[in-house]
């Protein structure tokens, strides 16, 4: 953690030790302690005119890199100038491996297999609160996005808490043995015939259509 003064109280006599009228400290803060707020605790060592006695300062849930908390030195504290001198608290959310921050947001990928994909199932993800089910549905493709409600991070202005939207990624498979090559097949002859079964469907229901507006215009 990082300190950098911010300006220096005006008067006092001369010679005499100046407090500064602010310093600002900076702090990293993980992803899980940024989205559910937590405290840092702020050494006040070497700072003229205040007490060493460390600092708590409260980092609220939602809190963002770039954003500075405020609070000041306790006027009970020895040495403390009036409660008059400011702590500013710079914060700096650090990158995750495994989400992506968008707002109150958080973005995330999930690897399915094709079949997985396509016939559906209830997996485990990971969230910032921990590991939790994901329904995906059937016929899934690639590039669609889940949302999972409640699971981003907590708003500032107290409106709940975001939501997570996992990524889907499909990925196809590099070899495909004799019997999955089989089935493939079997599967495509299927697909084949559901379509074109769908398309004399779809004509025949056209052409009763045509045959009804015909009837009806000639009475």
């Amino acid at each position: 953690m990082s300190r950098a003064a911010d300006g220096t109280a005006a008067g006092g006599a001369h010679g005499a030790a100046v407090t500064p009228a602010a310093v600002t400290f900076r702090a990293a803060a993980p992803p899980q302690e940024a989205a559910k707020g937590t405290t840092k605790r702020i050494s006040l060592a070497g700072i003229q005119g205040v007490s060493s006695a460390p600092l708590d300062v409260d980092i609220p849930a939602g809190v963002d890199s770039g954003q500075t908390i405020q609070a000041r030195v306790p006027a009970s504290a020895p040495g403390a100038p009036g409660g008059r001198m400011r702590i500013l608290l710079r914060v700096e959310v650090e990158p995750h491996p495994l989400f992506q921050r968008e707002g109150v947001h958080v973005h995330s990928s999930l690897e399915m297999r094709l079949a997985e994909a396509l016939l559906g199932r209830s997996v485990s993800v990971p969230t910032i609160d921990g590991m939790a089910s994901l329904s995906v549905p059937p016929l899934t493709q690639n590039g669609d996005v889940l949302r999972m409600r409640g699971k981003g991070v907590a708003d500032p202005r107290g409106r709940g808490r975001g939501d997570q939207l996992v990524h889907i990624r499909v990925v196809r498979p590099s070899h495909l043995t004799e019997r999955q090559r089989q089935l493939l097949q079997e599967f495509d002859r299927d697909a084949q015939q559901q379509q074109q079964q769908s398309g004399q469907q779809q004509q025949y229901h056209q052409q009763q259509q045509q045959r009804s507006q015909r009837g009806g215009g000639s009475r």
